[in-house]
């Protein structure tokens, strides 16, 4: 399998990084001309053209599900393969809510499991797909037993 650390790298905190901008919108207007919320916009196109390209997957291909969890936020992506290459197909985030925050990283790891499978259900039912994550699962299932 191809290295994954480019989603693993880039996905997490989406939703948190989005939020910085809009909380800098909220204080600054987008349409004043102050430095500030020039520095913001500039960024935010910066890392909105710094995104993958979407694809759609080819029939009867395994599909890749990563699963990245950080303090306030949790993000799948669901990404094919192609030889050594690998291409994204489809991207979630969620941002925690403050009760959601204090979640072991087991249970955020399931929500954003559920949340994507519900977002994703018609790549769940045509697709088999494999579930990666940088958590070793293998010490949660000891402890369950």
């Amino acid at each position: 399998m191809a290295s994954s650390s480019r989603y693993l790298d880039f996905f997490p905190n989406w939703a948190r990084r989005l939020g910085r901008y809009t909380s800098c919108w909220k204080v600054h207007k987008p349409s004043s001309e102050t430095t500030h919320a020039k520095r913001c916009s500039k960024k935010l196109k910066q890392d909105i053209t710094a995104l993958p390209i979407l694809v759609s997957p080819p029939p009867y291909n395994t599909l890749y599900l990563y699963l990245v969890v950080s303090s306030s936020a949790v993000s799948s992506v669901l990404v094919h393969e192609e030889g050594k290459k690998q291409y994204p197909v489809y991207f979630t985030n969620r941002t925690l809510k403050p009760a959601e925050e204090r979640y072991q990283v087991i249970k955020k790891l399931v929500l954003i499991l559920i949340f994507s499978a519900r977002w994703l259900h018609h790549y769940f039912r045509s697709f088999e797909i494999t579930i990666c994550t940088n958590y070793p699962s293998s010490n949660y299932c000891r402890s369950l037993s």
